[in-house]
């Protein structure tokens, strides 16, 4: 993959992805002295494993993302950096439909603390698109009627029977 470029009004970067799953973010702060702290942040790595559920699956929310993230960098005042995280995961909103994908968060805090800090974010490809919490959303459209057709097409039965008739029905309707 070939490295991405950020440009922004706050921040440059170039962010790489490097072997064993890891991201390279070089880049500077722009006019680092109005900055009291500067830090990189990025979600948890994927969690890979065998489960029930699935493996590599976004975070259900933000909190559960970067609870205890390994993905953490301290940006020195020359506002120069660079550093390798781990991949990071994606995660959903609060909203739990609308899914945030990989990205790596620059935190700028002012020296006046009484205003906000700021976030640039660099968004990373999304290397687990098809794992998701819930449909995607070219499956919406099918909706619970998409599973009622195929219970009426089957009906009650043994499991033999239910897998004939399943197999009947693929090859007559062209159903799944």
């Amino acid at each position: 993959m070939a490295p991405i470029q950020f440009v922004s009004q706050l921040a440059n970067a170039v962010v790489d992805l490097v072997a064993d799953n890891k991201v390279r973010i070089q880049g500077s702060v722009l006019n680092p002295g109005r900055y009291k702290t500067m830090q990189l942040l990025a979600a948890s790595p994927s969690t890979r494993g065998v489960s029930y559920s699935g493996s590599a699956l976004p975070f259900p929310c933000s909190q559960i993302a970067f609870d205890r993230t390994p993905n953490v960098a301290a940006v020195p005042s020359t506002g120069v950096f660079d550093v390798v995280f781990e991949y990071p995961n994606s995660y959903y909103t609060h909203d739990a439909f609308t899914k945030v994908v990989s990205s790596v968060f620059l935190t700028l805090q002012e020296i006046d603390g009484n205003v906000p800090a700021v976030f640039v974010r660099f968004e990373l490809p999304d290397m687990n698109i098809l794992r998701t919490l819930t449909h995607r959303p070219e499956r919406r459209v099918l909706g619970p009627e998409f599973y009622v057709y195929k219970e009426d097409l089957m009906g009650i039965a043994s499991q033999e029977s239910i897998i004939r008739r399943l197999g009947a029905a693929k090859e007559r309707y062209g159903i799944a």
